[in-house]
């Protein structure tokens, strides 16, 4: 991947020069996040690319990761929210993240524990627990007396 597209290398080809900045292979389905906030399904038979509209306005998607065993469900991190994809029944659903304490809806990276809870790590401090069969969210944080403090006394490290 460059700043100018995909170069697929190989007997594989690709017909578009959009510019895309990652790139996740699922069930044999190839999803390519753009710069601009979009993502695009390869299909390797012909060569061309797919957008699929998403569900609410995205101009960053800042991780893709799968949130099923089976690789059926995708995850997106984005500037608006979590998006959560269903690769069968080909739905998004959109989770806003903020909180009366977190009021960031910036998703910047997830992860998915083995209960299915997702914890997203936005631009704000904490992290958000969300509950994707309910929508229920918690804002964590560590109490202000617990925090480590990074300073130090002077500017040489050993």
């Amino acid at each position: 991947m460059t700043d100018k597209g995909v170069t697929i290398i190989g007997k594989k080809r690709i017909n578009s020069d959009y510019p895309f900045k990652m790139v996740k292979e699922y069930n044999k389905r190839i999803y390519l996040i753009s710069t601009s906030g979009k993502i695009a399904i390869y299909d390797p038979k012909n060569g061309n690319i797919k957008f699929q509209e998403l569900p609410c306005p995205v101009t960053a998607i800042y991780s893709i990761s799968s949130i099923s065993p089976s690789n059926d469900k995708i995850g997106l991190g984005t500037d608006n929210g979590f998006i959560t994809y269903d690769t069968e029944k080909k739905k998004f659903q959109h989770f806003n993240i903020q909180t009366a304490t977190q009021p960031s809806n910036e998703a910047h990276f997830f992860y998915q524990d083995k209960t299915g809870e997702v914890w997203i790590f936005a631009n704000t401090s904490g992290v958000i627990k969300l509950n994707l069969k309910t929508g229920d969210k918690q804002h964590f944080t560590a109490p202000i007396q617990n925090l480590i403090q990074y300073e130090r006394d002077n500017r040489y490290m050993i």
